[in-house]
């Protein structure tokens, strides 16, 4: 194969042309997305990110931390440790997953209503 053929297939399919069709997915995705879903308040948005998301992240974070510390640990004596919090993360996982799960179930059966805090009576008419 001469280097013609190789930088031609290098530049349709691993290059540039696949990242600019990326690129235009996730536009699209994102516009699709904006117009399609109703707008969040700025205080829907700072609830869901500090007092939701950010407590999950450190949770999460942690346990990566746990994960790759009983990974890389070389001693024959971490062995019987390091499958020990292999499989209690790998269950924390799971749980994290199957809430994830039913959050969507509920919200796809509860479409209209807002949980917690967010709650607000709509105005008459809408």
């Amino acid at each position: 194969e001469s280097w013609w053929a190789r930088g031609i297939q290098g530049v349709a399919f691993s290059g540039p042309i696949w990242f600019f069709l990326k690129a235009l997915f996730l536009l699209y995705v994102q516009i699709w997305l904006r117009w399609t879903l109703p707008r969040i308040r700025l205080d829907q948005v700072l609830y869901g990110c500090v007092q939701v998301l950010l407590p999950m992240t450190m949770v999460l974070v942690f346990g990566t931390t746990l994960w790759t510390w009983a990974n890389t640990s070389g001693h024959a004596g971490w062995m019987m440790f390091s499958k020990f919090w292999m499989i209690l993360l790998g269950l924390v996982g799971v749980v994290f997953l199957i809430g994830f799960v039913a959050i969507a179930v509920y919200g796809f059966y509860h479409r209209r209503r807002l949980v917690g805090v967010l709650v607000v009576d709509a105005l008459p008419g809408s």
